[in-house]
This record gives C-alpha cells, sequence and structure tokens, in this order.
C-alpha cells in the first residue's frame, strides 16, 4: 500500500486512504504510524493543536478508547477540510462503528467552482418558499399517519432486545425504504407534472451551456482561479479557439457573459419554435 500512494503522489495524484486500521495509532511502528511518515500524510480527524480530550477517542464499542478508524490524506486534502467528525454509534446505520465525516472546500480541493450536479432547477421546490414547504409537509404528514410510521418505530424500538440484529437490520431499512417513498411522494405532489419552464431544443441546450461557460470564465478570472468544468462546458458549447480568448480580463468577460444571456432569453422566448425546429431535423 505505502508503494502503491507514493507511486501516485509521485505522479501528482491527491490520496485520501480510509480505513478500518484494526489498530490504535502509535500502537504497531509498522501500521497507520508508518503509513503517515513515509506517505507523507495527515490525520484527518485529529483536532490541531487540541489536547488529548479534544481528539476523537473511540470508534469502535468494543473496549476502551478504541480509535481503530482513520481517514488520512495528502497536504491538499488536510489544507481543504473544513468540517470532520464521528456520529454517534448506531446513528444512522445499527453497527458497533462509528461512522466518519469530513466535509471539504470543494473550491480548494479542485481548484475551482464545481458544476452543481444536483441544480436548483432540478429540485420540486426549496425551503423559500413556505407554501411549498407546508404543502410538503402537509403531504408527508399524511402518508406518515396512514403508513403507521411512529407506531412501527416505537413498536420495533420496544422489541430490539428480543430480535436478532440482522433482523432489526431489516426492519429498520424496510421503514426508512417507505419513509423514503414517502418523501418522494410528497415532492411529486408538490412539484406537479414536471414541466418545464421553457421547452427543450437543441439551441435552448448550446445557449444555456455558452453561458454557464463564460460565467465559470468570469468566476476563474476574477479569482484567480482554474474550475475543473471549463473544459468540459467548452466542448459541449461548441466554444471556438477564436471566441476563447484565454487572456480576456474580467470586464471583457463579463461582457461576453451579458451578450450569452441575452442570447439564452432570446431563444427561451422563441422555444415552441426552437422546439420544433429540433424534432424536425
Amino acid at each position: 500500500m505505502i508503494h502503491f500512494i507514493k507511486e501516485k503522489s509521485n505522479e501528482g495524484h491527491k490520496v485520501q486512504l480510509a480505513l478500518d486500521a484494526n489498530e490504535v495509532l502509535g500502537a504497531e511502528s509498522n501500521g497507520v504510524s508508518k503509513i503517515l511518515h513515509e506517505c507523507g500524510m495527515w490525520d484527518l480527524l485529529k483536532v490541531p493543536g487540541g489536547n488529548a480530550d479534544a481528539q476523537l477517542k473511540d470508534t469502535f464499542v468494543r473496549g476502551t478508547n478504541r480509535r481503530i478508524h482513520y481517514i488520512l490524506g495528502t497536504r491538499l486534502f488536510y489544507e481543504a477540510k473544513e468540517r470532520y467528525g464521528a456520529l454517534e454509534y448506531n446513528d444512522g446505520i445499527v453497527s458497533d462503528h462509528r461512522s466518519l465525516f469530513i466535509d471539504y472546500d470543494t473550491t480548494r480541493l479542485f481548484g475551482g467552482r464545481q458544476t452543481d450536479h444536483v441544480s436548483p432547477s432540478s429540485r420540486g421546490f426549496t425551503s423559500k418558499n413556505e407554501k411549498k414547504v407546508q404543502k410538503y409537509m402537509d403531504h408527508l404528514e399524511e402518508y406518515w399517519i396512514d403508513h403507521k410510521i411512529s407506531t412501527r418505530i416505537q413498536t420495533l424500538a420496544e422489541a430490539v432486545k428480543q430480535l436478532e440484529p440482522r433482523d432489526i437490520k431489516r426492519r429498520w431499512e424496510a421503514i426508512d425504504r417507505d419513509v423514503t417513498r414517502g418523501m418522494a411522494a410528497a415532492e411529486k405532489k408538490v412539484k406537479g407534472s414536471g414541466q418545464r419552464k421553457h421547452l427543450w431544443s437543441e439551441e435552448l441546450d448550446m445557449a444555456g451551456y455558452r453561458l454557464r461557460y463564460w460565467k465559470a470564465r468570469l468566476f476563474d478570472s476574477r479569482n484567480n482561479s482554474m474550475s475543473s468544468c471549463v473544459a468540459v462546458l467548452k466542448e459541449r458549447a461548441k466554444v471556438t479557439d477564436a471566441e476563447e480568448e484565454v487572456r480576456s480580463t474580467w470586464q471583457e468577460l463579463e461582457k461576453k457573459v451579458q451578450k450569452a444571456r441575452l442570447e439564452l432569453k432570446a431563444i427561451q422566448k422563441q422555444d415552441q419554435r426552437k422546439r420544433d425546429d429540433s424534432l424536425h431535423r
């Protein structure tokens, strides 16, 4: 493993390693301590400058102060981390191990702004829309009552000592799946038919990519960064090298953003005709 990590680091890769080491840090000279030392990695869950009481003490329920799980990383992961820690035992899943987590500053980690794979426009609603939130909660409460979710949770909690772990897990997961179905059903009722505001067409798609491309370029210019999504957006927006002008100032890029926004609005106003043209090509 050490050879592999060193090899990838020398190739320019940033490495993060999550492991159930089954050992306490420092107890074995050839274990986690050796990986940290030889690979130039950091214990990402360690509180910098914190005393012993501030550190994560245990991740395994059996034994005392048994921290045997680690998330290690090279320098960039250490510098980009924002929040980190461990959940309580049996939080999320029934287990004698604790779940660990790290939240990263993605702009710093990936060298620029990243594409939102779940954009706001694809969501049924947001918490800012109070009417839709209330409607969602009403539908979810109705589903919760109809499917006796609270009763099932209480019954399972009372019977947990008489059940095998695998049966507990199976029944909790069944309730969880039912709750998820209820959430999806409530969101669907709030979202409605899912009809887009504008009819799709190749021109609309292209104009949207062009606007996103120029906005990403403007962001990078202002923040002296290099977003990983720029190359993909350039390809999808079919931006030519002549248009690109890599050394454009942010003022010039701002004008390109405005132009792309106006082009998108013009196509949106003709979305029906553009849609028909796309279908008949």
